[in-house]
């Protein structure tokens, strides 16, 4: 399972997270949902149950829901900021990868689609 670098820094801040890194001097915001995702990516939670809480809090479809998971995870993975469970090394982000292909989200050259929008979850501030 995938979770939070240990080594960034964050706040949640009226609902929205802000991360530091530190060792990139980087700054990130997160909106509602991608901090919703970031509360998540604790290592204990898989694609689908990040999900269905995405789901239940903001009243958006499955589909949706792991595709704007899957853009915010991509992104958070490209800076960085986030890092497999040890205990199973790549193996956890190839389940996820599986999950997100049982959903038929993912094909085996990336996402099918991209929405642009901020319900993806993130806004990247440097």
């Amino acid at each position: 399972m995938l979770k939070r670098n240990e080594t960034v820094l964050w706040r949640e801040l009226d609902g929205e997270a802000v991360l530091l890194d530190a060792a990139a001097g980087c700054t990130y915001h997160l909106n509602r949902v991608g901090t919703l995702i970031w509360n998540l990516l604790d290592g204990r939670h898989t694609a689908g149950e990040i999900a269905s809480a995405i789901c239940e809090a903001f009243e958006v479809e499955q589909e949706q829901a792991l595709h704007d998971m899957q853009r915010l995870v991509d992104e958070l993975r490209q800076q960085q900021l986030l890092q497999s469970d040890e205990r199973y090394g790549l193996a956890a982000d190839r389940a996820w990868v599986d999950e997100l292909r049982q959903q038929q989200l993912l094909q085996s050259d990336g996402p099918i689609a991209q929405t642009p929008g901020e319900a993806d979850g993130h806004e990247n501030g440097t």
